[in-house]
C-alpha cells in the first residue's frame, strides 16, 4: 500500500515554531514525522510519496529517511515549488504518475495506531476535509461529477499546538494494548500508563524494563520463602508488581516501535522464570512453616 505525505509550506511551519519544532517535535519518545510514518508501515504501508515545499529544509526529510524505524520503506520525495492542495485536481496532477490505483492520505500531523489506518476502507469521492487519514482511490480525484465524501472518523489526534502533545501521547499509551486483553490485563495497563509515559522520553528500553520485572519476581521469591504471613502478603504484592513490570515492557515497546524477535523471546523467558521462581519459594515457605521439626 502507497501512502501520500503533503508537508506544509514554510509560512505555516513557522507559525508553529518553525519546520524543526513542527515536524521533529518529541511525541512520546519519537519525532513526529518519523512516528507518523512508521505507524503507517505497521499498517501496511510499504511505499511513501513525501510532497515537499521547496522553501522548507531538506535536511529534515533526509534525517527522517535516514531512521532506523523506516529501514525497508520505499520512499520517493517530490519537491514542490507552489504550494499543494488536495481539493485542487491540478495539484494532483503534478503527481499523478507517482500515484497508485489507491493510496493511503496521511496528514503530516496525525498521531494515531496501526489498527485504525489498517481498518481503513476506499471512499468513492474525495473527502470534505484533508485534516485526517483516509484511503482514496485514484481516479475519483479527476472525475469531472464532484461528489464530496463526509469525513470519516478515525482514532487520533491532530499535533496543532505543544498542548496537543500530551493528549497524543496520553491517546498512545490508552492504546498499546492488545484488542485480545482481557479486563485484568485492561486494569493493570490503566496502572501503568503515567509510568509508561514517563519511560518513553527517557533511554529505558523494554527489555530493561523486563529486567526489572524480574528482579522483583526474585524479591518476591525470597519473601515467598521466608514462610510467614507478613512475608506471603509482601511476596504476594511484589508478585503483583512483577506482572505490571510485565504490562509496561509491552507497552513501552509498541509506544517507541521498539519490538524485536529477541525482545518477544526474552520476554517469553523471563514470564516462565518468573512462574518456577514464585512456586518454588511458595514451597520453600510452606516447608520453612509447616515442616516438622523432629
Amino acid at each position: 500500500m502507497q501512502a501520500i505525505i503533503a508537508i506544509p509550506p514554510r509560512e505555516v511551519l513557522q507559525k508553529r515554531g518553525g519546520a524543526e519544532q513542527a515536524l521533529m517535535q518529541n511525541v512520546a519518545g519519537v519525532p513526529l514525522l518519523i512516528r507518523v510514518v512508521a505507524t503507517a508501515m505497521r499498517a501496511g504501508v510499504d511505499s511513501v510519496v513525501v510532497i515537499w515545499p521547496e522553501d522548507v529544509d531538506q535536511a529534515i526529510w533526509e534525517r527522517c529517511a535516514a531512521s532506523r524505524l523506516l529501514l525497508g520503506l520505499k520512499m520517493t520525495k517530490f519537491v514542490c515549488p507552489l504550494i499543494f492542495d488536495p481539493q485542487s485536481a491540478a495539484s494532483w496532477a503534478t503527481i499523478g504518475e507517482e500515484l497508485d490505483a489507491a493510496f493511503l492520505w496521511l496528514p503530516w500531523n496525525w498521531v494515531t495506531h496501526k489498527r485504525a489506518l489498517a481498518g481503513l476502507s476506499p471512499v468513492p469521492a474525495p473527502p470534505l476535509t484533508w485534516e485526517c487519514p483516509a484511503l482514496i482511490e485514484k481516479r475519483v480525484l479527476y472525475e469531472t461529477k464532484v461528489r464530496i465524501m463526509p469525513a470519516r472518523k478515525v482514532d487520533g489526534v491532530p499535533i496543532n499546538s505543544r498542548t496537543d502533545i500530551g493528549r497524543a501521547e496520553r491517546f498512545l499509551i490508552r492504546n498499546s494494548g492488545k484488542p485480545t486483553d482481557g479486563i485484568y490485563s485492561r486494569f493493570n495497563r490503566f496502572l501503568c500508563r503515567p509510568v509508561v509515559r514517563l519511560l518513553t522520553h527517557t533511554r529505558v528500553t523494554p527489555n530493561w524494563v523486563t529486567i526489572g520485572g524480574l528482579a522483583v519476581a526474585i524479591l518476591a521469591t525470597l519473601m515467598f520463602a521466608r514462610g510467614s504471613y507478613a512475608n506471603y502478603v509482601a511476596g504476594a504484592l511484589l508478585f503483583f508488581l512483577s506482572g505490571l513490570f510485565d504490562e509496561m515492557d509491552g507497552m513501552l515497546a509498541r509506544t517507541k516501535f521498539a519490538e524485536c524477535a529477541f525482545g518477544t523471546m526474552f520476554e517469553s523467558f523471563v514470564d516462565n522464570t518468573t512462574y518456577l521462581l514464585i512456586f518454588s519459594g511458595i514451597t520453600a515457605g510452606l516447608y520453612r512453616q509447616r515442616a516438622p521439626t523432629s
